[in-house]
């Protein structure tokens, strides 16, 4: 979480000194680059958590779709009777889900299949 936390401050840093004009996302183009714009709601990054919520979701339940759980790991939002087992696998999954994004950031390549 800190890798993207650093991402996006050096973005807003370039902003805020005037070396970037534009305030706008630099994937999408269409608004505003916030944080959770930038990881969630995108709708070049968003098809891809969709994606990697329903690979996960074929060994468990129905997964949320939540910045919350997938961004911050929120377990609260997890449903009844996820075991520990299960909760480190979707762990691993949303950390590498997570780091993918930032290994793909300026190909702007997103997807499970494309590993």
């Amino acid at each position: 979480m800190d890798v993207f936390f650093l991402l996006f401050l050096v973005w807003l840093v370039l902003w805020k000194s005037v070396l970037l004009e534009d305030k706008r996302c630099w994937k999408c183009k269409g608004e505003n680059g916030t944080f959770l714009h930038a990881f969630w709601e995108c709708p070049v990054v968003l098809p891809f958590w969709k994606e990697v919520l329903r690979k996960l979701g074929d060994w468990l339940e129905r997964l949320p779709e939540s910045p919350l759980f997938c961004l911050l790991g929120d377990s609260t939002l997890l449903p009844q009777g996820v075991n520990k087992g299960q909760h480190a696998l979707l762990t691993a999954g949303l950390i590498t889900a997570a780091r993918l994004i930032l290994r793909n950031w300026k190909k702007g390549v997103y997807g499970v299949t494309a590993l």
